[in-house]
């Protein structure tokens, strides 16, 4: 015989994890569009150091603080994108991340 309420209990289970299904992927969704910020963002760091690095060996000249400013800054990307890669995977092995609380 059809159980109307067993029916129900299956059909809000699939639609709970539906919605969790849906957070997570949202989550790493928006980690992965900030990881890729933060390599577009890297990849300008080494092209303007690369060419200020060409145009002061071409001119004879190094200033050290330049380049150092700009490989801090591709040091502390790669570091950020490493944490956000650790997060996506902590995400993705995650049972539950329902909390729309801090969303």
């Amino acid at each position: 015989m059809f159980d109307k309420e067993k029916s129900m209990d299956w059909l809000r289970t699939k639609i709970e994890k539906g919605k969790e299904e849906l957070v997570k992927f949202s989550k790493i969704s928006k980690l992965k569009l900030e990881i890729s910020t933060l390599r577009k963002r890297k990849d300008e760091r080494y092209k303007s150091m690369g060419k200020r690095a060409f145009k002061m060996v071409e001119d004879g000249l190094m200033d050290d603080s330049q380049i150092v400013a700009d490989y801090d800054d591709i040091i502390r990307i790669n570091q950020k994108i490493e944490d956000l890669e650790l997060e996506i995977k902590a995400v993705k092995e995650s049972k539950s991340v329902v909390d729309f609380d801090n969303e």
